[in-house]
């Protein structure tokens, strides 16, 4: 997460600045020119997943408004649920991003692509999974890393 914070992954922008000459079209939207605040904020095919897994986390008004993706993940942090099973609204955003990525990689690599739909739910198995696997570690341990 700290590369996307500090916008350092490798999207079409960062490897112009790096001196790779590339058409920079973002792999998801087909529409805009692909950033780290344009992938995983301002994105269509992001916003429509995003919208798809609101009501199963929780997530805010305000937090959707926010246009970039470094304050994004700061009010992000901030956010804790007061009912520890709403533990899955904690790692909604890794697993948003992760999927996200993953899902970019794959039309931009593999030429294969899903839709929002599919993406949603491969985020919500992919928390289901990392919670199922967090229970297995020590309770405390888990709910510490949850807490920060």
């Amino acid at each position: 997460m700290w590369m996307v914070f500090y916008k350092k992954i490798l999207t079409l922008d960062n490897l112009k600045k790096r001196g790779f000459n590339l058409p920079n079209r973002c792999a998801l939207c087909k529409d805009e020119e692909e950033s780290v605040n344009h992938l995983f904020v301002s994105c269509t095919f992001a916003n429509e997943t995003w919208n798809l897994m609101r009501p199963f986390v929780r997530i805010e008004d305000s937090i959707c408004k926010v246009s970039d993706v470094a304050d994004r993940l700061m009010i992000w942090q901030h956010h804790k649920p007061a009912d520890p099973s709403q533990w899955s609204s904690r790692v909604f955003l890794h697993a948003f991003c992760w999927k996200l990525w993953l899902e970019r990689n794959s039309r931009v690599f593999s030429d294969s692509e899903n839709s929002p739909y599919v993406v949603a739910f491969k985020i919500a198995c992919a928390i289901s999974q990392w919670l199922a696997a967090a229970a297995k570690v020590d309770r405390e341990v888990t709910k510490n890393w949850l807490e920060c």
